[in-house]
C-alpha cells in the first residue's frame, strides 16, 4: 500500500511537468493529501527531505527509503544522490514514539527537528559542502542548505504567488517583508521591479538572499536590504512617509493551534494594517497565513475577517483580487479539508 501510494504520488507531480528544465524543487508526497498521513517528501535539487511526523513512518523508514531510491536509479528525471530524514518530535512522542524506535542500522541521514533555525547534529559520512545545493523554480536559481536551513530548505508552496508577482512588478517599487531568502524579492526584480526592499529579522537570510541576487546576476542595487522586525521596520517606514507600489507580507506561523488564534489574529490584524497603510493609493497588497487555524477558522473570525477589520483601522478601502492556496503539487483531500494550512490573498488597496 504505501509503495502504490508513494508511486501514485510521484505519477501525480509528473503530470504537473515536475520536475521539469525550469523547476527542480517541489513537494513529492503532501500527507493526507497523498493518502499518506505524516509524511512529507519534499524534492530539493538532487536532495530529497523526509519530514515524519507519525509512528507508522517511523517504523517503515527503510521501505519508504528503498522506494524513493528504486525512483531515482530507474527514473532519468530523479538524478538524487542523498536522502535526509527529518523527524517532529513532538508530535511522534504522541504516538508514544521513543528514540529505540530508530534502527541502529538506519542508513538514511536522520535530524531531529527544532527551534528554527535547525541546530542539531547531522549524522552522515557526507561532508557539510555536499548539504548545499542549487535549485531551480520557474527559472530562478536558490542556494539552499536543506540540512541546515528552515524546514525542508525551501518554502515550494508559493511557487505560483511568486510567478504571480514577477507578472505584477514590472515598473513598480515592492515592499518584501518577512522575506526569509528573497522567493518573491527575487521574481519582483525578474518581473522589471524599479526598486525592492527586503526586510527579515534575519541577517543569515539576507545574506542568502544576496547570494541569490548574485546566483541570478541580478543588479543588487535595486535591492535594499533591511534587517529588523518587520513591524518595527515597517512601522519605521511609515513615519518616513514611505510607500510602495507592492507591499508583501508572508510572516512565519503565528497561530501554531486554535488555541492561538485569537491572539494570532491580533497580532495578523497589526501587521496587515501597517501594511495597507505602505501601499500607494491604487497599489497591491499581498497578504499571506500559513496558519491551518487561521485558514480554517470560520466567520466571524479566520484570515478575510481579519483583513476587513486591518483595513478599518488603517482607514483604507481593500478589494479581494485573488486568494489563493498552496500549489497544486500540494493536493488537499475533500474528505480531509483539514490539509489546508496557506491563503495567500491579492488585495487592491484604494
Amino acid at each position: 500500500l504505501i509503495t502504490k501510494r508513494i508511486d501514485e504520488a510521484i505519477a501525480l507531480r509528473n503530470s504537473m511537468q515536475l520536475p521539469s528544465t525550469m523547476t527542480s524543487v517541489y513537494r513529492l508526497v503532501n500527507g493526507e493529501g497523498d493518502r499518506l498521513g505524516g509524511l512529507m517528501i519534499d524534492v530539493i535539487g538532487n536532495i530529497v527531505v523526509v519530514q515524519s511526523s507519525a509512528l507508522w513512518v517511523e517504523y517503515h523508514s527503510e521501505l519508504i527509503g528503498s522506494i524513493l531510491e528504486e525512483q531515482f536509479n530507474q527514473n532519468n528525471s530523479f538524478p538524487k544522490k542523498k536522502i535526509i530524514w527529518r523527524k517532529s518530535e513532538s508530535r511522534l512522542k504522541q504516538d508514544g514514539y521513543t528514540d529505540q524506535t530508530l534502527s541502529e542500522n538506519a542508513v538514511i541521514e536522520t535530524i531531529n527537528e527544532s527551534i528554527e533555525p535547525l541546530e542539531s547534529p547531522i549524522h552522515s559520512n557526507v561532508s557539510d559542502d555536499d548539504d548545499d545545493v542549487v535549485v531551480l523554480e520557474n527559472g530562478v536559481s536558490y542556494l539552499c542548505s536543506p540540512a541546515n536551513d528552515q524546514k525542508t530548505g525551501f518554502y515550494c508552496d508559493q511557487r505560483d504567488t511568486r510567478m504571480m508577482i514577477r507578472a505584477l512588478s514590472s515598473g513598480r517599487t515592492v515592499l518584501d517583508t518577512y522575506c526569509y531568502t528573497g522567493g518573491f524579492s527575487l521574481n519582483a526584480i525578474i518581473g522589471g521591479a524599479t526598486q525592492v526592499t527586503a526586510v527579515d529579522s534575519s541577517q543569515k537570510a539576507l545574506d542568502a538572499l544576496s547570494a541569490n541576487i548574485a546566483l541570478n546576476t541580478l543588479n543588487p542595487d535595486q535591492v535594499e536590504l533591511l534587517q529588523g522586525d518587520a513591524m518595527a521596520v515597517m512601522t519605521s517606514l511609515h513615519q518616513q512617509n514611505r510607500t510602495f507600489d507592492i507591499v508583501i507580507c508572508d510572516p512565519p506561523k503565528l497561530a501554531p493551534s486554535r488555541a492561538m488564534l485569537a491572539k494570532a489574529t491580533n497580532k495578523y490584524k497589526k501587521i496587515n494594517t501597517i501594511a495597507m497603510k505602505l501601499v500607494k493609493p491604487g497599489g497591491l497588497l499581498l497578504s499571506c497565513t500559513c496558519s491551518a487555524a487561521m485558514t480554517q477558522a470560520l466567520p466571524p473570525a479566520g484570515f478575510e475577517a481579519m483583513l476587513v477589520s486591518a483595513a478599518k483601522a488603517a482607514q483604507r478601502e481593500v478589494s479581494v483580487l485573488r486568494s489563493v492556496g498552496a500549489g497544486p503539487d500540494h493536493p488537499v483531500l475533500l474528505s480531509y479539508p483539514e490539509g489546508r494550512y496557506l491563503t495567500a490573498a491579492l488585495l487592491f488597496v484604494t
